[in-house]
């Protein structure tokens, strides 16, 4: 990034311009080579001046070389919890009586480009945000490996590619987490989307090394090599029971966390519990069990149906009405008497009078503050919403409402009641400047879900990448897309720059709109599933799943969802429209909770679904260009229910 022959005044204008779009110090491309061309011009001017006044010129001169070289010092040379040491062995000279000078030009330069200043993480107060404007410093990587990246991987953590999932239950884990170096939690748990977009980088580089056995290039990742290059040196070193090699095992646990989810036909939420990959020896005498609580009222149960298949063990995924408002939801799940797995969702209290839904999906949204600049909000009706108009609302719950929002700009946001202080709804400002799809053919209703994809059935939907920043801000942006898995277990990668597509969609007056359906990223042939991973400066990063079944679609009769007044819930048929390329593969439906009939007629097939249940799982397989991509589908079965309201007791 730097020349060696740069003056000190033309390195504090290369610096001082890329902070014009960084989030973190560390963003900047400086390499060890740059910070030997930073130390050397910052020793002279020590060297020359003496240490105090040679502090107030590079605090007049060079602020930013000074604040990027503490950075530095921190990735390079901090170990077990020694900062200065280093520093003072690379200036060549003690620092103690300027110490605090360095540390308060270092919070100016945080100020001056509206950095962030890790104030609330505890720690000191001038190392503890150098070190998280560093990422995790060289010598604290091994600890990011062990106590998280290997088990997110073997599956001892649950990670569904959320890493802000990953980092709360990374939480719960005492053993883990407590025994990890101070640096890694902080910058990861406090280090914001910047610390997000790390770490799912990282994740994305040990998995396929698991996987494949393919390490891909520093660039291709996003990440810095010299953690590439320590991650492989590490990885080789492990005596690990490798997920790809079996071990003997033709199965591997996996909770998958519940999703709850705003439902406004029942004008409640809902409880979606997904497919759970349980150990054999915990399904031997019966069936595994899931427990709901909602505050202090009884605890309700449900039996889990199980499948063993090839030595898998699955639970059926179920779907339970939450009919009443909740100040903490519980969810517990056993097997064989033992407590195996629990999760515990927060809901509407005196301190936080709502909850958060995302826009599209309806997901409970748990991040604060909001990472999206469109949501539902979850509140009593007597509280008003400030700063902004109300898209859209519905009733929900007794004496809830639920309202939409779509801010298209900064804005305070808050609900406020007389003889209540304002709830303040803070959302994070890195929202209204993320990529996001819009617009596209969505399969809608009755609901269906494709492993934390959105299915689309027609049209593809536009990237929106927003036009902010500095000139050059999406500048190193690249588009990542990756299609299915084939039966084979192979699958399809490309890589485009962002600057090549926008090209082709210039910005008018605003943000520039992508059309996914553009050959270059998906490809002509747009079926199947694809994740497309947007990578540009840590900050920037947006991931999207989609599954394309262009033709496809589900229809329900509704009148046959209400229940029988004698019977109660009544069977039901689902009718599928197949195009050619779509077939069931083996096992077509899961369990026995439906019976695939015979073709009702050409193009279309026919599921009769029990009484007693509530989804369907369907495995499809489409076919393209000679393979077989499988396709996992879960149809929700939306029955309804009489109820009485109003009844006073």
């Amino acid at each position: 990034m730097l020349q060696e022959s740069a003056t000190i005044g033309e390195v504090e204008g290369v610096i001082a311009s890329g902070l014009q779009s960084a989030e973190l110090l560390a963003e900047l491309p400086l390499s060890e080579q740059d910070l030997k061309i930073i130390t050397h011009h910052i020793r002279q001017t020590i060297a020359n001046e003496g240490v105090v006044p040679g502090t107030r010129k590079l605090r007049e001169l060079a602020p930013c070389t000074l604040a990027c070289f503490l950075v530095l010092e921190g990735i390079y040379g901090y170990k077990g919890g020694d900062y200065w040491s280093g520093v003072e062995y690379d200036i060549g000279n003690s620092l103690a009586n300027v110490k605090t000078e360095w540390g308060k030009v270092f919070e100016e330069v945080l100020d001056r480009f509206e950095l962030p200043r890790f104030a609330d993480t505890g720690g000191h107060r001038y190392v503890t945000p150098i070190l998280g404007h560093g990422g995790v410093p060289d010598n604290c990587l091994a600890d990011l490996f062990e106590k998280l990246l290997l088990p997110a991987v073997l599956g001892r953590i649950e990670y569904d590619g959320d890493a802000a999932h990953l980092l709360d239950e990374w939480q719960t884990r005492a053993s883990l987490i407590q025994f990890t170096d101070k640096p890694v939690r902080r910058f990861l748990l406090h280090g914001g989307r910047a610390a997000k977009d790390f770490l799912e980088r990282c994740l994305d580089m040990a998995l396929e090394f698991e996987e494949t056995g393919i390490l891909q290039d520093a660039a291709e990742l996003g990440l810095p090599r010299r953690v590439v290059d320590r991650f492989r040196a590490w990885w080789e070193k492990q005596p690990r029971e490798s997920a790809s090699s079996g071990g003997g095992m033709a199965w591997r646990v996996r909770y998958r966390s519940p999703v709850v989810r705003l439902d406004l036909a029942s004008a409640g939420l809902v409880l979606a519990l997904p497919r759970q990959t349980l150990a054999p020896e915990l399904v031997r005498t019966g069936q595994p069990r899931v427990t709901i609580k909602c505050d202090d009222r009884n605890s309700s149960g449900l039996l889990l149906r199980v499948h063993r298949i090839n030595g898998t063990v699955e639970t059926e995924a179920v779907e339970i009405p939450v009919n009443a408002s909740f100040g903490a939801l519980e969810i517990l799940l056993t097997a064989e008497g033992q407590r195996v797995k629990d999760w515990i969702f927060e809901g509407i209290t005196d301190n936080v009078p709502w909850m958060a839904f995302e826009a599209q999906s309806f997901k409970l949204i748990t991040s604060r503050p909001l990472p999206q600049r469109e949501f539902w909000i979850l509140s009593r009706q007597s509280w008003e919403l400030e700063g902004s108009s109300v898209r859209e609302e519905a009733p929900t719950w007794s004496n809830h409402v639920a309202r939409r929002v779509a801010l298209e700009e900064r804005q305070e946001l808050c609900l406020a009641q007389k003889s209540f202080p304002r709830a303040s709804i803070q959302v994070d400002p890195a929202a209204y400047v993320q990529a996001r799809l819009e617009g596209g053919d969505v399969l809608a209703w009755p609901p269906v879900a494709c492993t934390g994809h959105e299915v689309y059935v027609g049209r593809l939907p536009d990237l929106v990448v927003p036009s902010v920043g500095a000139e050059g801000a999406w500048g190193r942006a690249s588009l990542h897309v990756t299609r299915g898995l084939s039966v084979t277990g192979s699958d399809e990668r490309r890589t485009i720059s962002l600057n090549e597509l926008l090209a082709a969609y210039p910005k008018q007056n605003g943000p520039a709109r992508i059309p996914l359906s553009d050959e270059r990223l998906l490809g002509r042939d747009a079926f199947g599933m694809f994740t497309v991973k947007l990578r540009g400066r840590l900050g920037q990063d947006a991931t999207f799943r989609l599954c394309s079944l262009p033709g496809f679609s589900v229809a329900l009769l509704r009148d046959a969802l209400l229940p029988d007044a004698k019977l109660g819930a009544r069977p039901v048929t689902l009718r599928l429209e197949m195009p050619s390329n779509i077939v069931f593969g083996p096992e077509a439906i899961d369990g026995s909770a439906a019976a695939l009939s015979a073709p009702a007629e050409e193009g279309f097939r026919d599921i009769r679904v029990r009484s007693d249940q509530t989804t369907v799982g369907l495995k499809l397989q489409v076919v393209r260009n000679s393979t077989l991509e499988k396709i996992h589908l879960e149809v929700q079965v939306p029955r309804l229910e009489w109820a009485l309201s109003g009844v006073q007791s």
